[in-house]
């Protein structure tokens, strides 16, 4: 229902549409350059991570994907995880690897991520 009303809005004042994801809103609020993996915790044991490379407020993504806990341990050696969710940062903290704990992104970062997108690259 919500997107269908983004996607009215849009058409009616033919403005462009820009799709942020939660995990690159995390990934860039980490503050840390280079290759990140941005994880949420999905539960039964397993995160949500998205790979990316950072610079600055821009992220490229390389992959997305679910993952057990074991597996984001193994994936994150080399990489910095940034994660809004405590028992995460503990869990990756605790295997002796780089973490980034933050706040849950606001809508301003997710808002100037998509403003960004949505403007024509000159």
């Amino acid at each position: 229902m919500g997107l269908a009303a983004i996607k009215a809005l849009a058409e009616v004042l033919a403005r462009p549409i820009a799709a942020v994801s939660l995990l690159e809103a995390i990934a860039v609020s980490g503050g840390s350059p280079g290759k990140v993996i941005a994880v949420l915790d999905a539960g039964r044991g397993e995160v949500y991570a998205g790979e990316y490379e950072v610079q600055g407020d821009d992220a490229r993504l390389l992959r997305e994907r679910l993952l057990t806990r074991a597996e984001l341990l193994e994936a994150a050696v080399g990489s910095i995880v940034v994660s809004a969710d405590h028992n995460l940062a503990e869990a990756v903290r605790g295997a002796g690897l780089q973490v980034d704990e933050i706040e849950l992104p606001r809508s301003d970062v997710i808002a100037r991520l998509g403003w960004k997108k949505s403007m024509p690259e000159k």
